[in-house]
């Protein structure tokens, strides 16, 4: 739902006020602390984001720290 202590909805959040970096920011920081079955889940609504975005740059640098994360 729309709750506000949902991490994925504050995402969304900053992502639709134009914040996108802080929205893949976000999402990286739960993808670093998080379970492998959760980390999944974010690290799904990151790519999406991805595919949104229109912040080629922050995408860059968002993916580079997503592939240091996860190997």
């Amino acid at each position: 739902g729309q709750d506000d202590s949902d991490p994925l909805v504050l995402a969304d959040r900053f992502f639709q006020a134009g914040n996108e970096p802080q929205a893949f920011d976000l999402l990286l920081s739960l993808i670093a602390k998080s379970a492998d079955e959760e980390r999944d889940g974010y690290r799904e609504r990151l790519l999406e984001l991805f595919r949104l975005s229109r912040n080629p740059d922050a995408v860059k640098l968002a993916r580079q720290r997503l592939s240091r994360l996860l190997f």
